[in-house]
């Protein structure tokens, strides 16, 4: 009985070690070139965004969220999937008149071919029904995947300030 513990052990081993022997090798370390074109990709979903926020587009400001493992934080809250996404965005929109924003700044930190991690601030003024106009300058951080259909985000954190009255209606 023993000597058959061992072949098996021995036999699990070998087997083991074949594994790991004809499995691929981790891939190369990425080029600079290759960071500096996922990092182009990135900042133009990030563009793309801003602009479908400004022209007021609700389906261009969701394309980027598209994915069914978002989660995102806002503020306080917690939105787990696109739906709960897009019925906090669609309330925000029935709401607002007009939205003007542009980057404050934006980093983008390539992680693997697949993710990369953006930080970055915005401004954002928004006119809502009534007459007020608020402004606030949102801290930002998500976790973006290559998919088939592009870049999406799957995880975002946005950390709000106190936002400033700018006209009262």
């Amino acid at each position: 009985m023993k000597a058959l513990i061992t072949v098996a052990a021995l036999l699990l081993v070998l087997g083991l070690g074949f594994f790991l022997y004809s499995s691929p090798a981790t891939s190369p370390e990425m080029t600079e070139t290759e960071i500096a074109q996922i990092e182009a990709e990135v900042n133009q979903v990030l563009d793309d965004l801003m602009a479908a926020w400004n022209a007021e587009d609700l389906e261009g400001s969701l394309a980027p969220f598209d994915s069914e493992e978002l989660l995102v934080r806002w503020a306080a809250d917690i939105d787990d999937g696109p739906q709960a996404f897009r019925a906090r965005m669609v309330d925000i929109w029935e709401r607002a008149l007009e939205w003007e924003g542009d980057w404050d700044y934006r980093h983008v930190k390539v992680i693997s071919p697949t993710s990369a991690l953006f930080i970055g601030s915005y401004e954002v003024t928004v006119s809502f029904a009534g007459g007020n106009t608020r402004s606030w300058h949102p801290e930002w951080t998500s976790l973006l995947e290559r998919t088939d259909s592009g870049w999406r985000i799957i995880l975002a954190n946005h950390v709000f300030d106190e936002a400033v009255l700018v006209e009262e209606g």
